[in-house]
């Protein structure tokens, strides 16, 4: 009856939609085609096609009904419908229609279903699940108004659920709902309840396929089958599973079948291709095949990008069909643009055929249509590359960079852009990436950094890039030349440092590598131009070495040697001629090439010593650089080489005039222009052409020395100037003629001691040892620094290079070099020596008033005085008015020592008057008067004052009358060294400046026990001025190095490790070790400044606790060389010096805890020739040794060795003291305590702070042994002793405290009370403890608060930030309990920064083992 009654309304229905407009019964119609089992209804109304599909009965009634009413919801929907069923719909006019169908009607079940289908391909699962809710609410209401059913209507918006849930990839509740629709389905018998069913299971099908569960997924498509055996997609999914695992034959069968059952669909076409594709491989007909399968594809779905790819494959490889493989290629990459391999190929077939252009507008428009197509960037970049445009290629290269971060073309590509760019540390960078890509050799990258590297002037990292790319292509020309080209450079820069025999060494490895580079590659100009320029350097770099100083004593051997020298020389400037020649035949248009042999011929006839006799004539350097200029004769450097190989003034002029019209700012042409001035004597032009010169170059070397030269000239006002602007010539480039300018200019300004000056002549004597000037300025640097044997070599090698090449001229002769021969040895005691070479020029009539008097000294020290008086006699009648004063103080000091003072001084009186106003005879006269024993000389001062102290060298005649008067208290030595203060002192007001007064009063100072080193640091000069003329210990560094050492507290700086308890202001520890570091690094021959640098550095390492890496520098420093030279030179200061270092060492190792070390370098002191009172010592650090090895045996040895040697230093007895009392050495006597106290008595002023200080060690000795009571007893006598001293009080308050903890007696609070408050007034600052044990003691006595608190805060504001110890920060903690509730303006005090809680929580973190602490915190956490 039901389905007769359905019957009824549907002829009804179509019946009145006839003839008459009614949108409820066009609803009732639209309705009827959702409802259940309706398939024979609509088959007798006409619709047999269309029985068993609910879209057919759709399109039915839209078609028949939706003209009609266009504006009815329904209508609408259907369209939207149909418009979605077509296998290419546009989504967009899709969703527009469904969505204008549901404003008007928003009970369209088939409108909510498509609209949830098109919000599916959206992936908004939140709209897909509204959609879904607003159908399930229409199909509600049509089952209220009409008793419809519409449960497989419900099931199809289920499964549009679900398929949303698949796309979200959320498995799990998509496979629940679609096995809900499955079950749901099955129940129904409707062929609508079928479809949706099989729907649901591809949907689970689906979603294995999706987890990979592929044997499920399979399983499940057999049972598809099984059910259907003509369902198409399930034949096309399994035949895609079994191609999968490799079935190739079962797999086409399936996708035949499917494409059979559904031809339509173009992915089941492109699956059966791929296979076809892949059997292909063995059977070649399959290919054929697989390409009607894609050409199927892109006729069904043209977007199918893959498709194009494989027929692109296909004509390419296999066709042969560039052209039709170019446009499969186009049409893959268009829709698809990140097909890389699509667009390479594409790109390779576009290249092949030379369309570049075409090819960079596909790579364009790719890039454009998607940012993941490297490829097309890639691609891009090569092409920019190729096309020289770097600054595109570098974006195109670093965004291809992204997509292939491991290719090294493309960093390769990218370095190469960033060079031409000029950025050059991102191409390096770039080309670092390259080489460090595991891989093929990298050899562009390789040598393209050494290139980068070589113009960056970084030789040493260029070198090893050539080398790496060598390794990878031995024969690579490119890096064969760079190495040689850095070598070249590196070569050069050694060179301008001095390092001549590294740079000979460079050059000859270089010469080597390109030598082969000719050999292989001989037809290139520019490898023979390079073998030419590395044979040049190769001579102006090569030094004469010297082959032992046993030759210096032989004439020919001397000679052999420098003619081996220049034969090696001549042989590399010829063979630069020849490499020059080479490049020249195969480039002959190339100007530089002519200039090059004409150096290089130039340079053969320097090294000859041929020079030619006639101005007027043209030489052939000449010729060859006329031809240079006849090629490019706009080119300055070649005029300027014209110029300096000409031998004709006029033609010199013209050349450097000509390269100036070239370029005005050639700072090389106006050098030389100003060098041929300043020839011609035409002074103001030179020094014109010097200031443009330097002015369009500062580091040009020429025009400084030629200014140099200039100001020499001007006279004796501006030598400084002259020394000056030498010696910056030299620095910026050490060639022999400005060097040999330099050690003249310092022989004349007296600069001969400068390190700078020894270094550029030691430099001269390796580049020219033919010239004897090279060799006697050196004997003169030599010499000033009391170097004299080095010295005596010298002059010998500057007269055999008179005898063998020549060289005497107007200012050095062989009569002068002999002269300065004979001095050097007088000066070095070989006074024999000395005669004959005075003999000899006294026969030759040479010997001079000087002469005489060195002649006069030699003969003195060889024991013959009347002679020596006869000389010097002579030496005065002869002598001139300037060297006069110094002739008769020679006559002086003789007579003094061979008749004495007494005749030295009646010669001295006798003298006239005016020679006292010379500064040197004054300094020996006043020496000599000092020495008077007859009471002369204070009428001899008297009488010649304003003489003697008016002159320049004042302060060192009060020197000397400083040690007169410390000389004359022979008897009472303390005496005598307060008189030579005074005098300083005085002399110090006169004389401010004065570097020797200071110092040596500073010295003065410190010989008083250390007491007055702040004073003495305050004497010293604070602007110092370290130069090598400073000797020994007369030296600003010396001085506060002994400062530094003489007092424990100079070197107290860092108040993190330790608190000062001295009054006086030190000198900053720090500081001096790095004037001392400044000092041994300007003389690392000077002893003093090592031994003061290590006892500076051991005090530094002795403060701060012995740390490791001080340690380290000092055992460092104390080198097995340098140890054995100090101790090999002898000397009055060397066993004491030696003494103090092996005891520094000893203790550095005892520290370090090598205790076999320390006790090895403390016998070897004990060992040491010293005073017993400093054997006192060695034998005291035995005693520690031992007592650290527990060895009380030998320790008590030490111990009796002690007392047997005594000393007077106190400190000595306080250690050993020290050591009696945690040893029990001597029971209870304190035999060193009652020896030091018989020490201290028996001299006069016997210091109370001393023996203050034997009562706090005998205190010790009670505290170790828990003797309280003895020890308070002792500190006692102590603070009665030496009351100013705050420490001492605070010991003693901190020991009364002890006794009131273990005895409970209250006499003993009020003891350290008063100790702790004298403690608390008397320290110039605030002492660590004293405030917070008086805290603790006021506590206990009085229990007052606030003075409680107070003094809590006192010691709060004594320690530094970061030294706070834990029991303060504990006190801090009960200290915030008790100002809980504290009002506002109190906020401020330190307690109220933190809670309680946090103070004791700091305490914790620093004294853990602390059991108050954690009692404390469990109360405060009882109490939270």
């Amino acid at each position: 009856m039901y389905k007769k009654a359905q019957l009824q309304v549907l002829h009804h229905s179509v019946a009145m939609l006839s003839f008459y407009c009614s949108d409820a019964v066009l609803e009732i119609a639209f309705t009827m085609c959702e409802e259940d089992c309706v398939d024979q209804i609509f088959g007798a109304i006409g619709m047999e096609r269309s029985r068993n599909s609910r879209q057919e009965r759709l399109l039915w009634l839209g078609k028949r009904f939706a003209h009609s009413y266009p504006h009815h919801g329904g209508s609408l929907a259907v369209i939207a419908y149909a418009l979605h069923c077509r296998p290419i719909f546009s989504l967009q006019r899709t969703k527009f229609c469904c969505e204008r169908a549901l404003k008007m009607d928003l009970t369209s079940i088939t409108g909510w279903q498509v609209l949830a289908e098109l919000r599916v391909s959206e992936k908004s699962l939140s709209s897909v699940q509204l959609c879904v809710t607003r159908g399930q609410e229409a199909i509600c209401h049509f089952r209220n108004a009409y008793g419809f059913s519409l449960k497989v209507a419900e099931l199809r918006l289920q499964l549009v659920l679900a398929n949303a849930h698949l796309a979200s990839e959320s498995h799990d509740e998509s496979a629940k709902i679609f096995s809900n629709i499955a079950e749901s389905a099955g129940k129904l018998e409707d062929a609508e309840a079928a479809r949706v069913k099989f729907a649901a299971v591809e949907g689970l099908i689906k979603i294995c396929l999706a987890k990979e569960l592929f044997e499920e997924a399979e399983c499940k498509l057999e049972e598809l089958l099984a059910l259907d055996a003509n369902n198409h997609w399930a034949l096309a999914e399994l035949g895609w599973l079994v191609f999968q695992r490799g079935n190739i034959d079962n797999a086409c069968t399936l996708l035949v079948e499917a494409v059979h059952g559904q031809p339509d669909i173009a992915s089941y076409h492109y699956r059966l291709g791929l296979i076809y594709w892949k059997a292909g491989d063995i059977v070649q007909s399959h290919k054929e095949k697989a390409v009607e399968q894609f050409i199927l594809t892109v006729k069904l779905d043209p977007s199918n990008g893959d498709a194009y790819h494989f027929l692109g494959n296909y004509y390419n490889l296999s066709a042969r069909d560039k052209q039709r493989a170019a446009k499969c290629y186009q049409k893959c990459v268009t829709l698809n643009p990140e097909d890389s391999e699509a667009g390479e190929s594409l790109c390779d077939i576009l290249d092949s055929g030379g369309q570049e252009t075409l090819e960079a507008v596909i790579c364009h428009d790719a890039s454009q249509k998607s940012r993941r197509a490297f490829w097309a960037w890639r691609r891009m970049g090569y092409i920019q590359v190729q096309q020289k445009k770097w600054s595109d290629a570098v974006g195109s290269l670093q965004y291809a960079i992204r997509g292939y971060p491991t290719c090294a073309d493309l960093w390769e590509a990218l370095g190469l852009s960033y060079q031409q760019l000029g950025m050059l540390t991102a191409a390096i960078k770039a080309y670092g990436r390259a080489i460090a890509i595991e891989g093929g050799p990298h050899v562009f990258p390789l040598i393209q950094s050494g290139n980068i590297f070589l113009l960056l002037g970084s030789y040493r990292k260029a070198i090893e890039q050539f080398q790496l790319g060598l390794e990878f292509a031995p024969q690579n020309l490119a890096a064969q030349y760079g190495l040689a080209s850095a070598m070249l450079g590196m070569s050069k820069e050694c060179r301008a440092l001095g390092a001549f025999g590294w740079a000979a060494n460079l050059t000859k490895e270089a010469s080597e590598i390109a030598f082969a580079s000719c050999l292989m590659f001989g037809n290139v100009a520019a490898v023979w131009k390079l073998l030419g320029d590395i044979q040049v350097d190769y001579v102006h770099c090569l030094p004469w070495e010297k082959e032992g100083e046993s030759f210096g004593n032989e004439s020919e051997a001397f000679s052999y040697s420098v003619c081996s020298w220049k034969q090696q020389r001549i042989s590399k400037a010829v063979n630069a001629k020849r490499a020059y020649q080479h490049a020249l035949h195969l480039s002959p248009w190339q100007a530089n090439l002519y200039k090059d042999i004409a150096i290089s011929i130039d340079l053969i006839n320097y090294l000859h010593g041929n020079e030619m006799s006639d101005e007027n004539s043209w030489c052939l350097a000449e010729v060859m650089a006329l031809g240079a200029l006849m090629l490019e004769s706009n080119n300055a450097e070649l005029w300027i080489n014209m110029g300096c190989l000409s031998k004709q003034k006029a033609i010199q002029q013209h050349a450097f005039i000509r390269a100036l019209q070239v370029n005005g700012f050639n700072a090389l042409a106006w050098a030389h222009l100003g060098k041929l001035y300043l020839r011609e004597c035409q002074r103001d032009l030179a020094r014109q052409a010097f200031d443009h010169a330097r002015s369009a170059d500062p580091l040009l070397a020429i025009s400084w020395a030629g200014m140099s030269v200039h100001d020499h000239c001007e006279g004796s006002k501006v030598l400084l100037e002259a020394f000056a602007s030498c010696l910056y010539a030299v620095q910026l480039l050490p060639v022999a003629e400005f060097q040999l300018g330099l050690g003249k200019l310092a022989a004349s300004t007296g600069q001969l001691q400068s390190s700078k000056v020894l270094a550029a002549l030691e430099q001269a004597v390796q580049h020219s040892p033919q010239c004897p000037e090279s060799h006697n300025l050196s004997g003169l640097v030599w010499e000033s620094r009391r170097y004299f044997l080095h010295a005596i070599l010298s002059y010998k090698r500057a007269r055999y290079a008179m005898q063998h090449f020549g060289g005497q001229s107007k200012s050095l002769s062989y009569h002068d070099v002999s002269l300065n021969l004979a001095r050097a040895l007088c000066q070095a005691g070989k006074a024999k020596d000395a005669v004959n070479e005075c003999e000899n020029l006294e026969k030759a009539g040479m010997l001079g008033s000087e002469g005489l008097q060195m002649y006069a000294a030699a003969l003195w020290q060889i024991g013959k005085d009347d002679l020596s008086l006869e000389m010097v006699n002579k030496a005065v009648t002869i002598s001139k008015e300037n060297i006069k004063a110094s002739t008769i103080g020679l006559v002086c000091k003789l007579v003094y020592q061979i008749s004495g003072q007494v005749s030295a001084m009646t010669k001295l009186l006798k003298t006239p008057r005016d020679i006292l106003t010379d500064s040197n005879f004054s300094l020996t006269a006043f020496a000599i008067a000092i020495l008077d024993c007859n009471g002369r000389f204070p009428m001899f001062l008297s009488e010649n004052f304003n003489l003697f102290f008016l002159h320049e060298r004042s302060p060192k005649l009060y020197s000397l009358l400083a040690a007169g008067k410390q000389l004359s208290e022979s008897a009472n030595i303390r005496s005598g060294v307060q008189n030579a203060e005074l005098v300083l002192r005085k002399a110090l007001h006169m004389h401010p400046q004065s570097t020797l007064i200071r110092n040596q009063l500073g010295f003065h100072l410190l010989s008083m026990r250390g007491k007055s080193s702040h004073i003495a640091v305050r004497c010293s000069c604070r602007d110092l001025d370290i130069s090598p003329s400073v000797q020994g210990s007369t030296s600003t560094p010396a001085m506060l190095g002994a400062a530094a050492i003489s007092c424990s507290n100079c070197g107290t700086r860092n108040f993190r490790i330790t608190f000062s308890t001295c009054t006086n202001e030190g000198v900053d520890g720090v500081n001096v070790i790095l004037q001392l570091q400044r000092w041994f690094h300007l003389e690392p021959w000077n002893d003093t400044a090592w031994y003061l640098l290590i006892l500076n550095i051991f005090q530094k390492a002795r403060e701060e606790k012995y740390p490791n890496h001080l340690c380290r520098v000092i055992k460092q420093l104390v080198s097995s060389v340098r140890w054995n030279l100090f101790f090999n030179k002898g000397g009055d200061n060397c066993p004491y010096k030696g003494f103090q270092l092996l005891l520094c060492i000893s203790e550095i190792y005892l520290q370090s805890g090598d205790y076999s070390g320390s006790l090895k370098h403390a016998i070897s002191a004990s060992q040491l020739h010293v005073s017993d009172g400093m054997l006192f010592f060695a034998h005291l650090q035995l005693a520690r040794c031992y007592a650290s090895q527990q060895d009380l045996t030998s320790l008590h040895n030490e111990y009796k060795k002690c007392l047997q040697l005594r000393t007077d230093c106190e400190i000595g007895w306080i250690t050993l003291g020290l050591l009696e009392a945690r040893y029990f050495l001597q029971g209870q006597n304190n035999t060193a305590a009652i020896n030091h106290e018989l020490f201290l008595n028996k001299r006069d002023n016997a210091q109370n702070s001393w023996m203050a200080l034997l009562e706090v060690v005998r205190g010790q000795g009670f505290i170790w042994h828990e003797d309280f009571q003895s020890a308070e007893e002792a500190l006692v006598q102590a603070c009665s002793m030496w009351p100013e001293e705050g420490c001492l009080h605070l010991i003693h308050g901190a020991i009364c405290m002890e006794l009131a903890r273990q005895s409970s007696r209250s006499e003993f609070l009020y003891m350290a009370k008063r100790s702790l408050l004298k403690a608390q007034d008397i320290g110039h600052s605030a002492l660590p403890m004293v405030s917070l044990l008086l805290a603790q003691a006021e506590a206990s006595i009085d229990r007052k608060k606030a003075k409680w608190e107070r003094n809590l805060r006192l010691e709060w504001s004594a320690w530094p930030a970061d030294m706070k110890p834990a029991e303060l920060l504990f006190q801090m903690h009960l200290l915030a309990v008790q100002s809980r509730g504290m009002s506002e303006r109190e906020n401020d005090r330190p307690e109220c920064s933190k809670s309680s809680r946090s103070w004791l929580l700091l305490a914790l973190h620093l004294n853990p083992s602390c059991s108050r602490y954690w009692e404390a915190l469990k109360q405060v956490l009882k109490c939270m």
